[in-house]
């Protein structure tokens, strides 16, 4: 997108980051948990990262439990949480799932 007139990232170059370079259901070695991966971001089919329903082109990251962000082109939505409530790592990605799910819950709401 476009912040104050200036383009940070082309839609070619958007788009292959968010390339899926894994399939569907391959579990993350380290999160223990399926992950969908573009080129360095969590993509919207991860399940929970960004809430229940799937966004397709979201792209984003969770980490340390505590943090988790994303952008939503088709929605032109970014969303940014960061706490210093460190959980473990099912009850940070329930935390996640909420925060996805109250985020677009409030985001369809508006006129």
């Amino acid at each position: 997108g476009t912040y104050a007139g200036h383009r940070f990232f082309s839609k070619k170059t958007f788009d292959s980051a968010v390339t899926s370079t894994n399939h569907a259901g391959d579990v993350d070695r380290i999160l223990g948990r399926p992950v969908r991966w573009g080129f360095g971001f969590m993509l919207g089919s991860t399940p929970d990262v960004f809430g229940d329903p799937r966004h397709p082109r979201a792209a984003g990251h969770a980490g340390g439990s505590a943090v988790v962000s994303w952008a939503d082109p088709d929605e032109r939505l970014s969303v940014a949480f960061l706490c210093n409530s460190m959980l473990s790592q099912n009850a940070a990605w329930e935390r996640y799932r909420k925060i996805g799910n109250a985020v677009y819950a409030c985001f369809k709401e508006v006129p």
